[in-house]
C-alpha cells in the first residue's frame, strides 16, 4: 500500500512539476521583481496546501469506500441470519460453485433439501430426512 501511495505521489509530482515551474523572464524593475517573488512564494505555499488537501481527501474517499463495502457485506449477512430464525424455511448452508451457480442446504420443517441454483434454473438434488 505504501509503495502504491509513493508511486502515485511521485507520478503526480512528475506530471505537475513542469506545469507549475514555468521559467519567467526577470521583471524590469526591483519593485516588480519583489512583487513577483511574493506572488510565487504564495503560489508555492498554496500548491503544497492544495496537494496535501487532495491527498487527504483521496485517503478519506478510499477509507469510506472500503468501510462502506465491509459494512454492507456485514449487514447482508446479519439480515440473512435474522430472517432464518423466524422462518419455517431456513437456509442452513450456501456454497458458491461459480459466479452464476451455487448449492444450498435448505431445511423445511423436518426435511432438509440440497438445492442447486444455476442460470438454467433451480433443481432439488437430494432430499434428506432427519434421523431421530
Amino acid at each position: 500500500m505504501k509503495t502504491l501511495f509513493s508511486l502515485l505521489c511521485f507520478s503526480f509530482v512528475a506530471v505537475a512539476a513542469p506545469l507549475v515551474a514555468e521559467i519567467k523572464p526577470p521583471p524590469p524593475s526591483e519593485e516588480l521583481w519583489q512583487e513577483e517573488a511574493k506572488k510565487e512564494a504564495l503560489q508555492e505555499n498554496n500548491f503544497g496546501r492544495l496537494f496535501m488537501r487532495m491527498m487527504i481527501l483521496l485517503g478519506i474517499t478510499i477509507v469510506l469506500l472500503v468501510g462502506g463495502s465491509w459494512a454492507s457485506k456485514k449487514l447482508m449477512q446479519t439480515r440473512l441470519l435474522e430472517s432464518n430464525k423466524t422462518s419455517q424455511i431456513q437456509i442452513l448452508e450456501k456454497r458458491v460453485l461459480s459466479n452464476k451457480s451455487q448449492l444450498l442446504l435448505v431445511q423445511v420443517d423436518e426435511t432438509k433439501l440440497l438445492i442447486a441454483e444455476s442460470p438454467s434454473g433451480i433443481s432439488v438434488l437430494k432430499e434428506i430426512q432427519n434421523v431421530v
